[in-house]
């Protein structure tokens, strides 16, 4: 996980960026982000591929540390107090108040959007049947879940809830992208078993109850 975000953050510093603001990018720059992107993603499915067709036993742990890069805890665990505290202040301007929602952020999880895609079309080229794509599935639900419920028991209102909201609705918007990216692979033939579809199908339907959004 912190190879994946250090590389986001390394591409936001250099300038290779989405491209999405419209600026002037030098050729470098995007073909470096490229590159890393590709070399980071093909690491992750290294680790991850076992023999021909199936994946490696320690798959699983390395398939939920991709998606967690994507997906913010609630408790904010995955970062120390000072380096939260550090980007409070940061987040503020001089009196005190909420700056705009973070697009330097935005745009470093969508660098670890971007691995975790890439990664994931490895696997789904490696596999050939949906029985050993199940554990995917599993944490793409999880991690799905998880983004749901945090954004649930996020109560609306202040600054701080605010961005919180905003973390976990980019993560949720994130995994869904993953998981119709995988879904649509080789016309869902990932995803023949029935039971795993209606398990998927059952958070999905989270996302589309409006009373998540109230």
């Amino acid at each position: 996980r912190r190879v994946i975000r250090a590389l986001a953050a390394s591409a936001a510093a250099s300038g290779g960026g989405t491209g999405d603001s419209g600026d002037w990018v030098p050729k470098t720059a995007v073909r470096a982000r490229l590159d890393a992107i590709d070399g980071v993603s093909l690491l992750l499915s290294r680790s991850s591929c076992g023999v021909p067709g199936r994946l490696h036993s320690k798959a699983q742990i390395v398939v939920s540390c991709v998606l967690g890069s994507l997906v913010p805890r609630q408790d904010g665990s995955d970062v120390g107090t000072k380096k939260k505290d550090k980007k409070r202040k940061k987040n503020r301007t001089s009196d005190g108040s909420l700056k705009p929602y973070d697009q330097d952020e935005q745009g470093k999880r969508a660098v670890v959007h971007e691995v975790a895609s890439t990664y994931l079309e490895m696997l789904s080229n490696h596999v050939r049947e949906g029985q050993n794509f199940l554990l995917v599935w599993n944490e793409l639900r999880r991690a799905l879940d998880s983004s749901i419920g945090s954004f649930i028991s996020t109560e609306v209102g202040g600054d701080e809830t605010s961005m919180m909201r905003n973390d976990y609705m980019d993560g949720m918007h994130f995994v869904i992208g993953l998981i119709g990216q995988c879904v649509e692979c080789r016309d869902g033939a990932l995803l023949e078993n029935t039971d795993e579809a209606d398990r998927l199908a059952g958070v999905m339907e989270k996302v589309l109850d409006e009373t998540v959004y109230k």
